[in-house]
């Protein structure tokens, strides 16, 4: 088991659904989060530090959408992702995440 974490702005958060249901992943949660850059910003990578959706000091608001998903869906939907942000703005891009689940209760 896999759990997909993916941070967008919140102008896509009509897309993340059909991005989704692109990668077979019909189960999915979503929240509200705020990000923000500090002056430290310079100690993160340079893809990292450049490439997020504030900035500056004042948050911006982004979407957290996640999901559990079998071996091979993530896949899916990076790749999903990864052709998405082919089509807008490198300062917006959408970041995705895959973890291992070892267990689950």
């Amino acid at each position: 088991m896999k759990l997909i974490i993916v941070l967008s702005d919140d102008a896509y958060e009509e897309n993340m659904s059909d991005l989704f249901s692109k990668a077979n992943i019909s189960v999915f949660s979503e929240m509200d989060i705020k990000g923000f850059k500090t002056k430290n910003s310079a100690d993160q990578s340079p893809s990292m530090a450049s490439n997020w959706f504030t900035a500056s000091k004042y948050p911006a608001s982004s979407t957290m959408n996640f999901a559990f998903v079998t071996e091979g869906q993530e896949t899916d939907l990076m790749t999903e992702i990864a052709t998405f942000n082919t089509t807008i703005p490198t300062a917006h891009q959408i970041h995705a995440f895959v973890l291992n689940v070892e267990q689950a209760i």
